[in-house]
């Protein structure tokens, strides 16, 4: 009985818990609307009905287009929960090693009239955005804009924008976004609330920093070979970096793919001297 009292208190102080949530990831899912959240991709076990409900509402990514898929590991899952301070140590992890996402198929509904067509969509606009009714709504767009104050280097989420009126005029200095562009990338400025958001404020989450120590991998012969390296430059997911190989000092022309995970372009090895 002892031991079995001190196996928990050593658990509960390395912040794991005999009731830990289970997360099992399944092999596809299919999402309508404009995020995906984990209920979506896992089936989420606990014994705590509101921890469960909490987990299960969290927003993952931007749902694909129509047509496109996305493959998510299931290290990727675990990197986005850890960026929305979801303590994994509490949380087991089983089921699929990767899944594939698509946008479910819409069905083709019946013609829109001339009044739908000229309606203003409502979509993301809390219950305390008006917008007025004039004769000129033609003229007006809606454009994301911070819901509430936001600090530089912000993860963006659903939560923290909102659509608002603006004229067309205004609505097309800058190149137009929507929420579903928007959330999950990093600000690189601090934005007050009601400041339209543009492309030039955001960029993808740093996933490499400079100096960071990172796997990097490359096709060779048709074999995978992974290596260690130091990054040289700050990245995103899908940005295009220069990394140093530790034991030959090489320096290689790299995709990021993952948390610390590089892939050198093209086959076989491209060194930079």
């Amino acid at each position: 009985m002892q031991r079995i009292l001190l196996y928990s208190a050593i658990l509960t102080l390395c912040g794991w818990s005999a009731d830990a949530a289970e997360v099992r990831l399944r092999s596809e899912a299919v999402c309508s609307g404009g995020i995906v959240r984990l209920k979506d991709v896992a089936e989420i076990v606990s014994a705590d009905e509101n921890e469960a409900a909490a987990l299960a509402e969290l927003q993952l990514f931007p749902v694909p287009s129509a047509g496109k898929t996305r493959n998510v590991r299931r290290g990727e899952i675990r990197e986005l929960l850890a960026l929305s301070d979801v303590n994994l140590k509490a949380i087991t992890f089983s089921g699929a090693e990767r899944l594939v996402v698509r946008r479910e198929t819409q069905h083709p509904t019946a013609k829109p009239t001339a009044a739908a067509k000229t309606a203003i969509p409502t979509a993301y606009i809390t219950p305390t955005t008006k917008i007025p009714v004039t004769t000129e709504a033609a003229g007006v767009e809606l454009v994301p804009v911070a819901a509430r104050a936001l600090e530089k280097g912000a993860l963006l989420r659903a939560s923290d924008l909102e659509l608002r009126p603006a004229s067309v005029q205004q609505a097309n200095s800058f190149a137009k976004l929507t929420i579903e562009d928007l959330v999950g990338k990093e600000l690189l400025r601090p934005l007050p609330a009601g400041q339209q958001l543009v492309k030039e404020y955001v960029q993808s989450p740093r996933l490499i920093h400079r100096n960071d120590k990172i796997t990097i991998k490359a096709l060779a012969a048709g074999v995978v070979v992974s290596t260690i390296g130091k990054a040289l430059e700050d990245g995103g997911q899908g940005d295009n970096i220069l990394v140093e190989e530790l034991l030959s000092k090489e320096k290689l022309v790299t995709r990021i793919t993952g948390y610390q995970l590089v892939e050198v372009l093209g086959t076989g090895v491209r060194s930079v001297r």
